[in-house]
């Protein structure tokens, strides 16, 4: 796929059209999850390169804390919580929660969110994988219309110096009529 998306760019560049940002695909932002089962204090989720424990019900978490709750669907919710709390992780995720499933979606839509890692220390959690995924295309979504393009330079023969035009300066080289 990257092949080709180098291929339509380069054939934009030779030709001179304008190169669509999103290459013709729909900007998407990447998604992950989280599932809990059998949380415990202790347990530590990474997302965005920030670990979070989880820490037991009777403590104050931290900014990167949060509460092993009664249910996974109580510390799920905290989780989900605790990172769109966290300083540095809310501006890369959006967590929500649903019973024990914590979904991610990564905020830099486009293949950026795809390098957004997710990495537990816990048999109780199971991750979509150890980063988010299905981040598609690049930059801001723009309708085609507003689309911004690139103007590229296409080759051209020079012509010849003639007496009149840009080169007209320039003297036209002799030719010999010697032998």
């Amino acid at each position: 796929e990257r092949v080709r998306e180098r291929e339509r760019e380069e054939r934009g560049r030779i030709t001179g059209q304008p190169i669509i940002a999103a290459r013709g695909t729909a900007i998407t932002g990447a998604t992950g999850t989280a599932t809990l089962n059998g949380l415990i204090a202790g347990n530590t989720i990474t997302v965005a390169g920030q670990v979070f424990t989880a820490v037991a019900s009777s403590a104050t978490p931290t900014t990167i804390q949060f509460v092993a709750g009664a249910t996974d669907a109580a510390s799920a919710t905290n989780l989900a919580a605790a990172l769109n709390a966290h300083a540095t992780v809310k501006s890369a995720v959006t967590a929500t929660a649903a019973g024990a499933v914590v979904s991610l979606t990564a905020k830099p839509v486009g293949v950026a969110g795809n390098y957004l890692a997710l990495v537990t220390n816990a048999t109780t959690v199971t991750l979509t994988g150890a980063a988010l995924s299905g981040g598609v295309g690049t930059g801001r979504p723009r309708s085609p219309s507003a689309a911004r393009t690139t103007r590229t330079r296409t080759a051209t023969a020079r012509s010849t110096p003639t007496k009149t035009g840009p080169w007209s300066s320039i003297a036209a080289p002799r030719t010999s009529s010697r032998r």
